[in-house]
């Protein structure tokens, strides 16, 4: 009898892995394909889609072994912890490929902190920081950080400091395992989601789409070649 359950739970797990994949493979195929296209209509469609779900391989690029069994809600439940230095292979942030990793978090329930930088830090991207931050270090003269800020999380400890993450990450819900020298992570995005269903109406309730944004009329315009 336990040993039938035991076939049952293994059974249910690939079928489960077996959907996942399906599914990352759907996203990264919408995406890929309406966002080449020439019409920008279909490019922010499947930039949407692409913003639905991070998923990929993790893997470490060095002879030190790696660990993380880590996973957070909307920054406030996060439980566990994470130290991965290496490559990302897959989807994350409308990039997909092979990207450099840098992962570092912990999290007992109501306190933790996250560091997670996938690729180039970009300071003006809001799924990475705050822009608003980096654009008064900009006005102020200050250097823009190189790689990204690490921030509080869960209730208690984000209520008692001001360093907390970006909008984008309150919308999602994170986990990793690596274990030695591979492993994979996935983040969901249920307003991405949303964003891309409703998308389709035009109505863009995100703000990341391209199609019908204007230059301001009170902007000057570029200067002429001489």
């Amino acid at each position: 009898m336990a040993t039938e359950q035991k076939n049952v739970r293994m059974k249910g797990l690939r079928s489960g892995g077996a959907v996942v994949g399906r599914v990352a493979c759907l996203l990264v195929m919408v995406g890929v394909l309406t966002a080449s296209s020439g019409c920008a209509y279909l490019q922010d469609r499947g930039g949407d889609a692409l913003d639905m779900m991070d998923i990929g391989l993790t893997v470490s690029d060095h002879l030190r072994p790696d660990f993380a069994l880590y996973q957070d809600y909307m920054n406030v439940l996060p439980h566990g912890w994470a130290h991965v230095d290496g490559r990302y292979l897959g989807v994350f942030h409308r990039e997909v490929g092979s990207m450099e990793l840098r992962y570092r978090a912990w999290g007992v329930i109501v306190t933790g902190s996250t560091q997670l930088q996938v690729g180039e830090f970009d300071p003006f991207d809001w799924h990475q920081a705050w822009v608003k931050d980096m654009e008064a270090l900009q006005a102020a003269g200050e250097p823009l950080p190189t790689e990204a800020p690490r921030y509080n999380q869960g209730v208690i400890r984000m209520a008692m400091y001001d360093n907390i993450p970006p909008l984008e990450s309150f919308m999602s819900c994170e986990r990793i395992i690596h274990l030695g020298w591979i492993g994979i992570y996935m983040s969901l995005h249920p307003v991405e989601i949303a964003d891309f269903i409703i998308g389709w109406t035009t109505i863009d309730i995100v703000g990341d789409d391209m199609a019908g944004k204007t230059v301001s009329v009170t902007e000057p315009p570029p200067a002429a070649p001489e």
